[in-house]
């Protein structure tokens, strides 16, 4: 499975998503051995398509390219901040605007 752009959406299953979204994948009851199966095709595409008009999205990305547009140009919101977990595992979170299409991205960096 590839990955969607509900896939990369900080607000995916909360409260802020939409609800063709967050019962996209929900698991039904599985009867003789099925697999349950997520969307694909042009079922995923009109999942893709709410994501990209929904106004709460928030993308997670690792590397310098917007998973909407694909683009590489963007606008800092507020200055890096640094984070480390119990283990000292430490991430360096920048929220930033893609400059083309206006999305929302949270860029993490481990380190």
């Amino acid at each position: 499975m590839g990955r969607y752009l509900m896939d990369y959406c900080s607000n995916y299953r909360s409260e802020k998503c939409q609800k063709e979204i967050v019962n996209a994948r929900s698991f039904r009851e599985i009867k003789n051995g099925d697999i349950p199966l997520f969307p694909s095709g042009q079922e995923q595409e009109k999942l893709d398509k709410i994501c990209e008009k929904c106004e709460s999205r928030l993308f997670i990305i690792s590397k310098y390219e917007c998973p909407l547009c694909r683009g590489d140009r963007f606008e800092k919101i507020v200055e890096p901040i640094i984070v480390s977990d119990d283990d000292n595992v430490k991430a360096r979170i920048t929220f930033m605007e893609c400059s083309d299409c206006k999305s929302k991205l949270k860029l993490v960096e481990q380190s």
